[in-house]
């Protein structure tokens, strides 16, 4: 997000590390009210209402691009989501599956979900940013797609 913000909305990088910051904070102080919420009405609940709010991010990337201070409530409530997410995850992967297959049980659901994802959105995205003269291939997240762009220096 940082370099998002520095490069592409022009926020000098101290202000994108700013946001960074705040938003950081606004997840861990939310992690608390998350994880009481979820114990008073359910992990499911919550887990529904958070993935209902991630119809945010096209107003969020709006506010980023406003002013400062729409770029602190645009990443932060992001961030606020992503607490209820985490703080009810874990709970339920302890209550979905017994200790014996815990780790496995979980780590195939998560592999399955990676791979879905990170397959063909590095490609996608690759895509979409060069066809529009953007770099969005990285020789760390995609060391075996070639750049067509120079890495940034």
């Amino acid at each position: 997000m940082i370099a998002y913000m520095s490069g592409e909305l022009g926020y000098s990088r101290a202000r994108a590390q700013l946001t960074n910051v705040v938003s950081m904070l606004a997840y861990s102080v939310a992690c608390v009210f998350a994880a009481v919420a979820g114990d008073r009405f359910g992990r499911r609940p919550m887990l529904i209402a958070a993935c209902s709010g991630f119809v945010l991010p096209l107003p969020a990337f709006w506010l980023m691009g406003s002013w400062l201070g729409g770029a602190l409530v645009g990443t932060s409530v992001p961030a606020m989501l992503v607490s209820v997410i985490g703080t009810s995850n874990v709970p339920a992967l302890v209550e979905m599956f017994p200790a014996k297959v815990r780790a496995s049980g979980s780590a195939i659901g998560y592999t399955a979900a990676c791979g879905l994802d990170r397959g063909p959105g590095l490609v996608l995205s690759r895509s979409i940013g060069v066809g529009r003269g953007a770099l969005a291939c990285s020789r760390s997240a995609a060391p075996s797609l070639p750049c067509s762009s120079p890495p940034p220096s």
